[in-house]
């Protein structure tokens, strides 16, 4: 059995899907092409390298390591996927390779390690739905803290509850859709409010998807509140929704969504994020898809219900 550290992943994805559809198809299926472009191409701000295990000519094990610079430059990495086949799981492999990719980003002077949750990610934590998951990485001492969730709803037929928009509406202000004109103020208004979501704003104004940014701006149009949407309109190499045989070739997502800490507890966010489901209904959209929340009783006021839930970890020195 040889264990080793790949940088170019590309001939190994093949055999690393063939890994999920053994070990994880039947509770998160994916299709190869939505493997691969998840794996394979890597967003502007990441780096995907693998640890992998191989007996002969046989791939047993897989381990995704998912590199990225914050806005502040520092380089964190996230355990993005750690899969081994049957007959070889509990003999160590996945331990092995856990081990390889924590010692491999130490020599990448990466500062922190997460288990899910980069820039582009299969899962924002670790799947409650995945126990076995949950006690492997237990044992090798990655702590739960909170639950993370995914929410979801049926938007065919979705109207906006009046009190939402006559609630925002005491603070005059307007939506509108991203124009080119408006990604210089977007980009200082996210960098003031939460420059760790810097990237995710840049990768959609870098790819020209500027209609899938929406705004809420004050009235002398200064921008106050962001979201981000997905849907099948979407550039394919954002990866808006990779889950489309359990939500529908037609789902859409909304996150990302930040307003402006001064005009917060004024409804501002809630009527952004319905004009966001409207948005999304009338661009053909059948489910709406909220990802790696805690807000559920917020969310939920828009008829929201948890979709999925995950074990959130604490970072870990390398």
């Amino acid at each position: 059995m040889q264990f080793t550290v790949a940088t170019s992943l590309r001939e190994y994805l093949g055999r690393a899907y063939t890994l999920w559809q053994q070990t994880l198809a039947e509770t998160w299926p994916l299709t190869e092409a939505e493997f691969r472009q998840h794996i394979g191409s890597g967003l502007l701000v990441q780096e995907n390298h693998a640890v992998l295990a191989e007996d002969g000519n046989e791939l047993i094990g897989f381990l995704l390591v998912q590199l990225a610079r914050t806005y502040a430059e520092t380089l964190n990495a996230t355990i993005d996927l750690i899969v081994v086949a049957p007959e070889h799981q509990r003999q160590g492999v996945g331990t092995f390779l856990l081990e390889m990719a924590i010692d491999h980003c130490h020599t990448l002077n990466v500062a922190e390690v997460r288990i899910g949750g980069g820039p582009s990610y299969f899962w924002p934590g670790i799947p409650t739905n995945l126990p076995a998951a949950q006690a492997f990485f237990a044992k090798h001492g990655w702590v739960g803290s909170w639950t993370a969730a995914d929410m979801a709803r049926d938007i065919r037929q979705y109207e906006t509850p009046a009190w939402v928009y006559e609630r925002a509406s005491e603070t005059p202000l307007r939506f509108e859709v991203c124009a080119e004109a408006d990604v210089y103020p977007l980009f200082a208004f996210v960098k003031r409010e939460y420059a760790d979501w810097y990237n995710h704003y840049s990768i959609v104004a870098n790819l020209g998807d500027y209609h899938d940014v929406l705004l809420a701006k004050d009235e002398d149009g200064t921008i106050i509140g962001a979201l981000i949407l997905g849907s099948p309109q979407s550039t394919p190499y954002r990866l808006h929704s990779r889950w489309s045989d359990l939500l529908g070739a037609e789902s859409g997502s909304i996150g990302a969504v930040l307003i402006a800490e001064a005009v917060r507890r004024r409804g501002i966010g809630l009527a952004l994020v319905a004009w966001g489901v409207e948005t999304l209904r009338d661009r053909g959209c059948s489910v709406c898809h909220i990802g790696w929340t805690w807000l559920v009783e917020w969310y939920g006021r828009l008829g929201f219900d948890v979709w999925q839930t995950y074990a959130m970890c604490e970072p870990r020195q390398p």
